[in-house]
């Protein structure tokens, strides 16, 4: 779960569609 916390913004973002900027705008939206 750690991993993908830390490996989270690729993974994260391509499925939220955001960046890498704006990983912790989608985290707070």
């Amino acid at each position: 779960v750690q991993l993908e916390l830390v490996l989270g913004p690729g993974p994260l973002l391509a499925k939220s569609g955001g960046t890498s900027g704006d990983f912790k705008v989608d985290a707070q939206d």
